[in-house]
């Protein structure tokens, strides 16, 4: 039974860190009207927008800014991306430039904090139907 925004949840939608907050992330928004068509309860979780409230504009875009190649995004997700038995089996990532480094370290104390705040849609804890 869908109930919209504030009831049960049946599918969350997640824009990630670091997708542009220049213009709407619009693949989303278009997802959940089509769930909604069907009574499929959806939330949009925006870790983008949660994240740059967080750390601000100017170290967010920072980020966006590095190269691909840097794995910025990664070196600061990647503790909270899977589980600490899997993060030690890992590769290590390659290492960060100094001014790579000095993005990451701008933006790093902001992760935890808003993953454990953010990261609360009630369907992420539900397991798969058999």
């Amino acid at each position: 039974m869908a109930r919209g925004e504030d009831g049960p949840t049946d599918l969350c939608l997640a824009v990630p860190p670091f997708a542009s907050v220049s213009f709407p992330q619009l693949g989303p928004a278009v997802l959940k009207a089509a769930c909604a068509q069907r009574g499929i309860a959806t939330r949009i979780i925006h870790g983008n927008l949660a994240l740059v409230a967080r750390i601000g504009l100017d170290a967010y875009e920072a980020v966006e800014g590095t190269a691909m190649r840097a794995m910025v995004a990664d070196h600061l997700f990647r503790d909270y991306a899977y589980p600490p038995e899997i993060v030690a089996e890992l590769p290590a990532p390659p290492p960060l430039t100094a001014d790579d480094q000095r993005v990451f370290d701008a933006a790093a104390p902001a992760i935890e904090p808003m993953i454990a705040v953010r990261v609360t849609c009630p369907a992420m804890s539900r397991r798969p139907m058999s």
